[in-house]
């Protein structure tokens, strides 16, 4: 043990600034490392979760996806007629991301790189809408139709159907429908998707939400791997975050407050989750998922950068002022073009995401 000018015993204190260089540097690009892939995960949110034209998930997001509460703040015009998760996602328009979040059309319609020739869409529309007629067919007929693979021809008026889905007046369903979803959906599909092989497997995505509740809200088993995977890496990584923040030099109180203070709001946050699922109170809960979001946001966005600004002297302080300048003037380059992305998905979203089936 070290001592002081007395020749007593003094207690051990190693801070930031006075570890070895090549370990600076390491902590350096760890916590950069960090706050690139916080950003990222702001990203992936959009697109996830967010209102078309909107940055980050609204408030009335958030409730639906954690509550199954749709238009909680009432500012929304009256939501459409529920519908099941499947029919959502085969008749969400081709450009949303295509994942259980977005769209399932390109099923039928293919990719942007790879679409179906313009000539079979006709064709293609016809089976996505005869999907959807039988999505909206009563439970008891929707099975024996299934089941049988023998669905009436009659309920999609003049829409064109090809020959391999139809036998005189029935059209094919289950054959139709294993064509197009099987390959990721059959009874080995791929890692991660549900089966969808026996009319039994389709209760879940065929169940229609009740009035003023929301297919978006996530499953019960989603919810379970998500916490899974956020309780496991985050509470590694704000260890580290925070760890590297309480041996700077700065005063004690800020360190006890913003060392573990992300953790803490993490774990908060993931609570809230699971409590925004009670009935009632739910959308409250909620609701405070953005606080301890924004709380787990702002304190790695202070850790970082004080940690950062701590670790060197003079020479290291104008080489992370230069490189946050010019990360500064990166996101002002790229701000006009986000802009213009959002307004170009806030027009898209009055475009109908489907048409009407004639019956």
């Amino acid at each position: 043990m070290a001592t002081d000018g007395n020749g007593n015993d003094a207690p051990f204190k190693v801070t930031l600034r006075e570890l070895p260089l090549p370990v600076r540097l390491v902590l350096s690009l760890f916590l950069l490392a960090v706050g690139l892939g916080y950003f990222s995960a702001l990203v992936q949110l959009h697109f996830q979760n967010a209102t078309r034209g909107e940055p980050l998930p609204t408030p009335d997001d958030v409730v639906e996806i954690f509550s199954g509460v749709t238009n909680w703040s009432g500012a929304k015009p009256t939501p459409p007629k529920p519908v099941s998760k499947m029919e959502k996602l085969i008749m969400a328009p081709e450009d949303l991301p295509h994942n259980g979040s977005g769209t399932m059309g390109f099923a039928f319609f293919g990719t942007a790189r790879k679409p179906v020739p313009p000539a079979k869409r006709p064709e293609r529309e016809g089976e996505q809408l005869a999907v959807q007629a039988w999505i909206d067919a009563p439970d008891a007929e929707r099975k024996a139709a299934y089941d049988s693979d023998a669905f009436p021809l009659a309920a999609l008026g003049d829409h064109p159907i090809p020959k391999d889905y139809t036998d005189g007046d029935k059209i094919k369903i289950q054959s139709l429908i294993q064509d197009r979803c099987g390959k990721c959906h059959g009874s080995e599909g791929l890692t991660g998707k549900i089966k969808l092989a026996d009319y039994s497997d389709f209760a879940d995505v065929l169940t229609v939400p009740a009035v003023g509740h929301t297919s978006r809200q996530m499953t019960l088993e989603h919810l379970t791997q998500t916490t899974h995977l956020h309780l496991l890496s985050f509470s590694m990584l704000w260890t580290l975050t925070g760890l590297i923040f309480a041996f700077s030099s700065y005063p004690r109180w800020s360190r006890c407050v913003l060392g573990p203070i992300v953790l803490l709001a993490q774990v908060a946050d993931v609570s809230c989750w699971w409590l925004a699922r009670l009935d009632g109170v739910g959308p409250y809960f909620a609701l405070a998922i953005i606080g301890t979001g924004t709380v787990v946001g702002l304190g790695l966005a202070l850790q970082i950068v004080l940690s950062l600004f701590n670790m060197y002297r003079a020479p290291g302080k104008i080489v992370l002022l230069l490189l946050f300048g010019a990360a500064a003037a990166g996101g002002a380059l790229l701000e006009p073009h986000v802009v213009a992305y959002l307004s170009q998905e806030t027009a898209t979203t009055t475009t109908p995401a489907s048409a009407p089936v004639d019956k």
